[in-house]
């Protein structure tokens, strides 16, 4: 019995203790949950207050333009949570503007799936596919963005923007459809002036100069020192040869710009076509004073002091002058040319082949004024040494400019001084392997030193270069006469025309020489077969310069 009722007793006491263990635990994990409920209210809200912090300050950069600062604070305040679909259209925009066009894609788009009809989402989703160049898609977010809220300017400014740049999209193979777009753009708009300058050119292309020196005029009234438009009435003028007109222009484009060195130059040589001297000689002043690139101002006015005021100092000092920016111009153009030609490399298209020739033509002009400074430099100079010691000056200033060599290359040819000349000639080619130039000074001096046989080898070289030189062909024929073998000189051009089918210089010299071997038959079918081609080429060219221009 005793037994029993002490195992009664100790099971009783074992119940009490984890009756005592159970209240223990939940106690416990009662101030245990409460303490961390304590504990994560104040840090939600305080995570709700940093991203309102964040969000705060990047709505601000946004709106001031700061769009790498505010992308920085809406990634630190997504840390802190999802953001809501506005939120995440700004941020979008932000990764528009830093050119992260992926992310920006993913964060509008969702932002667009959970509320489509928010007019600065749609907003967003224009700004990603304008500057996409997408103006299409572009369009049509502009537009519904500004459906849904008229006084949303910026939708407004985004719909005519995106009309604009479809119609310039477009414009060489529908231009139809482009000058709609543009005339819509003006709908919306009447002082956008970049729809006004599109039309303008377009009605001038059409034929219609009136209407477009009205859009021009309508354009100016809304913005009437507008750099471009007024350029473009320039244009217009320019092409029509109204130089009356261009002054007007010029002079207004002068005096907005006083400071524009080109309008003066371009102003001086308006009125040196209409025969003001006086004014144009006023205009070059000020074209050189403003530091004009041009050489023309420069060249004009050093024949002005020369001839006119009998000034040789101030004369040759503005010729240097001249000289320099001649130099300038001719080494940007190439240096322009070549790049595009290296970054361009084997994947050079008709359009690159296009502007890289084009470039090559414009070289010409410069060109053509150094080689008039140069001539007018000789003039100046009081005698051969000086004009000599000169050149020399210049090429020490300029050591990379071929146009100097050769000056001073030509300059010891026409004094006979034809090892000297040999010398540089073949310095230049070391430099310039296809100076065409550097050929027929080398072989115009093996022909006057009576080394027929080299000036025969190196004019062949010449002729392959510049097979539209008459004078190459002319010293050829002198050349195989003194050696009396002209038939063996027929025989190279007859295999030279199979090659050059068209070219009416050749066809000339060939029947010359056909004439003297008494071929008069096949002479006077050359003959007439060069005027024929001659006249088809020049056809061709007249209807490729249209072409180009339009």
């Amino acid at each position: 019995m005793f037994k029993s009722t002490s195992v009664f007793l100790k099971q009783k006491a074992i119940l009490k203790n984890n009756s005592l263990n159970i209240r223990f635990f939940i106690l416990i994990f009662t101030l245990a949950l409460l303490l961390v409920l304590w504990a994560s209210l104040p840090f939600a809200i305080i995570a709700d207050e940093r991203q309102d912090t964040y969000l705060y300050i990047a709505r601000n950069q946004f709106e001031n333009g700061k769009y790498r600062e505010a992308l920085i604070n809406f990634e630190k305040a997504s840390g802190y949570g999802e953001l809501n679909p506005e939120d995440k259209a700004l941020m979008g925009i932000c990764y528009v503007k830093v050119k992260k066009f992926s992310k920006a894609n993913e964060l509008i788009m969702r932002a667009l799936a959970i509320n489509p009809d928010y007019p600065l989402i749609l907003l967003a989703a224009g700004i990603l596919y304008f500057d996409q160049k997408n103006y299409d898609r572009a369009y049509q977010y502009f537009n519904n963005a500004y459906e849904l809220d008229r006084g949303l300017i910026q939708a407004k400014r985004g719909i005519i923007s995106s009309l604009v740049n479809m119609g310039v999209k477009i414009y060489k193979s529908d231009r139809k459809k482009a000058k709609e777009c543009f005339l819509k753009a003006l709908e919306l708009d009447p002082a956008f002036i970049p729809a006004l300058q599109n039309l303008a050119v377009i009605s001038f292309e059409e034929g219609n100069t009136e209407k477009a020196l009205e859009y021009i005029d309508q354009a100016l009234k809304y913005d009437p020192k507008n750099l471009k438009v007024l350029e473009l009435k320039y244009y217009i003028y320019y092409k029509q040869k109204d130089y009356k007109n261009q002054i007007k222009v010029l002079l207004r484009l002068a005096i907005l710009y006083p400071g524009n060195a080109e309008y003066w130059a371009m102003l001086g040589k308006t009125y040196e076509e209409v025969g003001d001297k006086e004014k144009s000689i006023e205009a070059f002043e000020n074209a050189r004073r403003y530091n004009s690139s041009n050489p023309y101002p420069y060249y004009r006015l050093a024949e002005y002091y020369f001839y006119k005021k009998k000034d040789r100092n101030k004369a040759i000092y503005t010729l240097r002058e001249g000289i320099g920016k001649a130099i300038y111009m001719i080494g940007e153009i190439r240096i322009s040319a070549a790049a595009e030609f290296q970054n361009k490399g084997k994947n050079l298209t008709k359009n690159d082949l296009k502007k890289i020739e084009k470039m090559a033509k414009s070289i010409e002009t410069p060109k053509k004024i150094l080689d008039d400074l140069l001539v007018l430099l000789r003039k100046l100079a009081e005698n051969d040494d000086s004009y000599r010691k000169e050149l020399s000056h210049l090429i020490e200033l300029y050591p990379h400019t071929i146009e100097l060599q050769i000056a001073l290359a030509r300059f010891y040819t026409e004094k006979g001084h034809y090892q000297e000349a040999i010398k540089l000639w073949r310095y230049i080619l070391v430099k310039h392997s296809r100076s065409i130039d550097a050929y027929k000074g080398i072989s115009y001096c093996y022909m006057k030193m009576g080394y027929i046989d080299r000036a025969i080898k190196s004019y062949k070289i010449s002729l392959d270069i510049d097979p539209d030189d008459r004078t190459i062909y002319e010293n050829l024929i002198k050349l195989h006469l003194k050696k009396r073998n002209i038939e063996e000189l027929y025989n190279e051009w007859k295999e030279r025309l199979y090659m050059d089918k068209r070219n009416p210089v050749l066809l000339r010299e060939l029947a010359k020489v056909e004439k003297m071997l008494g071929k008069n038959r096949d002479a006077e079918k050359h003959f007439k077969r060069a005027d024929i081609v001659e006249k088809e080429n020049k056809e061709y060219e007249k209807k490729q310069k249209k072409k180009n221009e339009d």
